[in-house]
């Protein structure tokens, strides 16, 4: 099972520090706009997300069944 989110960091004016960066998937599985965690570790930004999640403040897309598909 793949997560609802993609991760990845951007760097900051401060030599080697990075911010990471969240993309929420949509009701179609298409990325959403990138939103900033705030976080500067991948473990930090991903709970960030999954907290997001449980918040409701992001729905992500629930993953469609390949006999739905087929249907």
């Amino acid at each position: 099972m793949h997560r609802p989110f993609t991760v990845y960091r951007r760097p900051t004016r401060k030599k080697k520090r990075f911010i990471y960066y969240i993309q929420f998937r949509d009701e179609y599985g298409q990325r959403m706009t990138a939103v900033s965690s705030g976080k500067t570790t991948r473990v930090e930004a991903e709970r960030w997300a999954y907290e997001q999640i449980n918040r409701e403040v992001v729905n992500p897309s629930p993953e469609q069944k390949f006999r739905d598909y087929a249907r």
